[in-house]
């Protein structure tokens, strides 16, 4: 085995298919192994369909697992920008809903309430605009200090009922929200927190080509969002320098770049170059390609150390510039492929067979923790992000309760609110259907005594001194105690009590004459009077 020397034919050959030399040296050494020059290809090689198109790979050694990674900060000291901090919990949005649920709350209580409460007293109440600014005093203490309305029949307990349903919940979500986000400011903070975002925030994702097809299928639109790089360690420098928002490498990358930090890299930096900002070589002569090693002491003399504790005093300190960089959870994508070697056909069973007995045995694991992860420990500082082992969160306006999760709250806090409003307009119908009534009875009544009254006051007779009856046409005693204490109901009654009144009076006035004539020495008095 020989360290990998990519021939020339390579570049010629395949020229025409876009490669070159910045293309990377793993789909080079592939293409080596299909044009006959090698045998086998050693190394952390994925199997790709275009790969396999064109040689036979070995059995897989493990499998790589790519994640979305993006630089994250952590919260340093105090700012402005920390006095908003309390209303993070809830969208702008919610906020609003909450304020529109104080202002409706106090218009229910204001239309509702007729007798004077502690809430409500007399100059508050319905129609005084100024009860329209006590309703909102009290529900927002009752919101933030817990307070509730004095209620005194079921519409307003609606209404309050309505009212604790919505403080029951928000109160508690945002409790619970405020929490998480208090736990959160002391770790690493992210804009970006799903393949989603990218596209809703319209960022850039730098990616392998490899993985171009699993990324767009994982998430519409965002095609138009990826930035192509040739190889891991550049892909992640673009990133680095704001090129892109995010990036998407496998778990082998991460562990060798981010928390290792031991590998080492070149990168054309001189803006204008067909190839800036891409690996391995500069386009033009005058170009600068930068050396990058990470996690090793650069000297001003171009030498660069091995690891150590102390860095000499002419080299600078080791370069841990992706230690800012975090993973970024995401169940929508799960992409992954094998590890495997690019081989000859007529070596290929010899190479899966040791290959297949290496994992039975163990040996491959072992290998992995004794030639892999003892050799790459984690190198980032405590104080970053990676160093704290922080994981990626994404900022206020991707983790705040938007209306979409509080929407319930505010639908059934207001039908229950509206039913209160219902029961009220039934009430108050009902109350006027009443007072209608009994105003129209009143009236019969008061006609009713003015009828009897004429009735009564009928010609002048004079009634015996003390039996009661009619003197100089006006009620006496027992007939005017008569008409007071009539029944209500005595519309027609009083009519023919009046008649019979009539007919008494005539009867008493032929009796009166009788008695005068009989006095007179006029004889005994006829029998026809008294029938």
């Amino acid at each position: 085995m020989t360290p990998a020397n990519i021939t020339d034919d390579v570049y010629t050959i395949f020229a025409s298919e876009g490669v070159n030399r910045g293309t990377n040296g793993f789909t080079t050494c592939v293409l080596d192994v299909a044009l006959g020059n090698v045998d086998l290809c050693v190394g952390s090689f994925w199997e790709t369909a275009p790969r396999r198109d064109r040689v036979l790979f070995t059995s897989p050694l493990d499998i790589n697992v790519f994640r979305l990674v993006t630089v994250a900060e952590l919260a340093t000291g105090f700012s402005v920008g920390n006095l908003i901090d309390i209303f993070a919990p809830f969208s702008w949005t919610v906020w609003w809903c909450v304020f529109g649920m104080f202002v409706f709350t106090g218009l229910c209580m204001w239309v509702v309430n007729h007798d004077p409460t502690e809430d409500f007293p007399e100059e508050n109440l319905f129609p005084h605009p100024m009860g329209i600014v006590k309703g909102v005093w009290v529900s927002a203490m009752g919101y933030l200090a817990g307070n509730q309305f004095v209620v005194d029949r079921w519409s307003t307990r609606l209404i309050v009922l309505g009212f604790s349903f919505f403080l029951y919940i928000s109160g508690a979500s945002y409790t619970a929200n405020l929490a998480s986000f208090m736990v959160l400011k002391a770790g690493a903070s992210t804009g970006i927190g799903s393949f989603a975002d990218i596209v809703s925030q319209n960022k850039k994702v730098c990616i392998p080509p490899e993985i171009q097809g699993m990324v767009t299928a994982s998430t519409p639109g965002i095609d138009t969002q990826l930035v192509v790089k040739n190889s891991v360690d550049v892909l992640l420098d673009n990133m680095h320098r704001g090129e892109c928002a995010a990036a998407v490498i496998g778990k082998l990358e991460f562990a060798k770049f981010v928390t290792a930090e031991s590998a080492s890299y070149t990168i054309c930096t001189t803006e204008g170059d067909f190839n800036y900002l891409g690996g391995y070589f500069c386009g033009g002569a005058d170009s600068t390609l930068q050396l990058v090693e990470l996690s090793k002491c650069i000297c001003g003399h171009s030498e660069t150390l091995a690891d150590t504790e102390t860095c000499p005093s002419d080299c600078h300190a080791p370069s841990t510039k992706f230690c800012d960089v975090v993973a970024v959870p995401d169940e929508t994508f799960d992409g992954s492929l094998n590890f495997a070697f690019p081989v000859m056909a007529w070596i290929e069973p010899y190479v899966s067979a040791w290959i297949v007995k290496m994992k039975q045995e163990g040996q491959i694991g072992e290998s992995y923790s004794t030639q892999f992860q003892s050799k790459n420990p984690d190198k980032c500082p405590a104080t970053s992000p990676q160093g704290q082992g922080a994981s990626s969160t994404t900022d206020t306006g991707a983790t705040a309760l938007g209306i979409q999760s509080m929407a319930g709250t505010f639908v059934f806090s207001g039908i229950i609110m509206f039913a209160g409003m219902g029961l009220h307009l039934v009430q108050t119908l009902q109350e006027r259907k009443e007072a209608k009534r009994n105003g129209v009875l009143d009236a019969k009544i008061q006609d009713a005594n003015g009828d009897s009254a004429v009735a009564v006051g009928g010609p002048n007779v004079a009634w015996g001194e003390n039996g009661g009856g009619l003197v100089d046409g006006t009620a006496s005693n027992g007939t005017a105690d008569m008409a007071q204490k009539m029944p209500q109901d005595v519309g027609a009654k009083v009519d023919a009590m009046g008649a019979k009144i009539d007919e008494l009076q005539r009867q008493m006035s032929r009796l009166a004459t009788m008695m005068e004539a009989s006095q007179a020495g006029r004889g005994d008095l006829p029998t026809s009077v008294l029938s």
